[in-house]
């Protein structure tokens, strides 16, 4: 959900990629990172004040925090009943609307 460069943010691979922020913040505890670091606000940089959970906020219409959209996905993932709700229809069309975001590039096809 959170922003980088398209095609741009590549590595060899991605061992954590799978998990929710809350699971990687439990292991980032575990290996006693400090405060300062772990409870740093995601923010992509681009103008002071800005923060990722701000602009996921304004993109889906009502304010979020990554702790309420691991609970969502993990809703989502479950199919219950949740799926219903006008949040979590925002929250799937803003996914499925950015899932070329999650793509391989085309150089990286195949390999």
């Amino acid at each position: 959900m959170g922003y980088f460069t398209k095609y741009g943010d590549v590595a060899d691979f991605y061992p954590i990629k799978h998990l929710y922020k809350k699971y990687v913040r439990l292991i980032a505890q575990f290996l006693k990172v400090p405060p300062k670091i772990l409870n740093r606000k995601s923010t992509p940089g681009l103008w002071v004040g800005q923060t990722t959970e701000g602009e996921l906020s304004n993109q889906l219409g009502f304010p979020v925090t990554y702790e309420a959209l691991d609970d969502m996905f993990e809703h989502l993932e479950k199919r219950d009943s949740h799926g219903t709700d006008e949040k979590y229809q925002k929250l799937f069309t803003l996914v499925q609307k950015n899932i070329h975001k999650s793509l391989l590039s085309p150089e990286l096809e195949g390999i």
